[in-house]
């Protein structure tokens, strides 16, 4: 189990930057490993990987690998000092992580995760996809949190209704909740629906 997990509300890494620069300094050996398998474009893919790695490399990383490149996923993610996860499609992202055995690796690494968007999905236990429909997915439950990302007050009125019989955790954009030792501290906009009401968490 990881000693700190980051849990990010969406929008661009360099939103982050403060953020990212802590978890960065903190870091044994300056080594990130980034889980970046939430699109089947190449195009996306490459543009999205060099966002990453110059946001990284400005926050202080001085190893930073991705699993599109890796040639040994699980070997270069456990020399990591910080696992990253990173958004995109969350359903490829996890069918990726199924396919690649990773699920096991992710959830036994014991440093520091990081993920955004998709990537804070991954990490919880269920997450709440609002289309057409809402549907409850399941993650790999790092976290036991149900959760939505990407928190407008537009969602209000259907994760109020859904709160009836559960708790879920909403994360805006440049927010996040940092986990540790099963504590839960909150970086910007958090709110939890519980009960259908709704409660500001920091």
């Amino acid at each position: 189990m990881a000693k700190q997990i980051y849990l990010l509300g969406g929008g661009e890494q360099e939103d982050y930057y403060d953020l990212d620069k802590k978890i960065a300094e903190n870091s044994k050996n300056k080594r990130i490993f980034a889980i970046n398998l939430t699109t089947d474009d190449k195009n996306k893919l490459e543009l999205k990987k060099q966002k990453l790695l110059d946001h990284f490399k400005k926050v202080g990383y001085k190893e930073i690998k991705f699993a599109s490149d890796s040639k040994n996923i699980i070997s270069d993610m456990q020399n990591a000092d910080v696992l990253f996860i990173a958004g995109g499609n969350t359903e490829l992202l996890l069918s990726n992580i199924k396919k690649n055995k990773l699920a096991q690796p992710i959830r036994s690494f014991n440093k520091v995760i990081e993920g955004n968007s998709a990537g804070a999905y991954t990490c919880c236990k269920k997450y709440i996809q609002i289309k057409e429909n809402i549907r409850e997915i399941s993650g790999l439950g790092l976290v036991n949190i149900k959760l939505k990302v990407h928190y407008t007050p537009d969602f209000d009125n259907r994760l109020l209704k859904l709160s009836e019989n559960s708790e879920i955790y909403a994360v805006a954009e440049k927010a996040a909740i940092i986990v540790e030792n099963g504590h839960f501290n909150y970086l910007g906009e958090v709110l939890l629906f519980s009960n259908k009401q709704k409660k500001k968490l920091n």
